[in-house]
């Protein structure tokens, strides 16, 4: 798919996000505010990790290259993917809470970031996760 190679960094993290909550939640529709969600959390813990210091005494340390980005900028990058045709409207509900499809697979998204070097460590580890 080489509309994926036109993504912003957003787009894609959405992106990831959706076919995440296809794998990893089995989620066969889902709207906005899910992926928002799933991505809130993923961008959370790639910015920040758990060092221990001392024994037995974990400090947060920020780091990733990731940018949290909020829910109205997030939401104009979504409809976009739908304009594209990344995903597809599944018939329930309406703006954020609109139910839709994922047109890509986890595993053909993984292959073409991979392929083209279209993701950041974090960003990558997302993908591990689930697959």
């Amino acid at each position: 798919m080489e509309v994926i190679l036109g993504l912003s960094q957003l787009e894609l993290s959405l992106l990831i996000s959706a076919t995440r909550l296809e794998t990893f939640y089995v989620q066969e529709t889902f709207n906005f505010n899910m992926v928002y969600e799933v991505y809130t959390s993923l961008v959370s813990r790639a910015r920040t990790h758990t060092s221990v210091t001392a024994p037995g005494v974990p400090t947060v340390v920020s780091g990733g290259s990731t940018r949290f980005w909020g829910k109205d900028v997030a939401f104009r990058s979504w409809e976009r993917l739908g304009e594209i045709g990344l995903w597809t409207y599944a018939g329930r509900g309406e703006g954020r809470w609109r139910f839709v499809r994922c047109e890509i697979g986890m595993q053909e998204l993984w292959g073409i970031c991979e392929k083209r070097k279209l993701i950041n460590s974090s960003m990558r580890g997302w993908f591990r996760e689930s697959i």
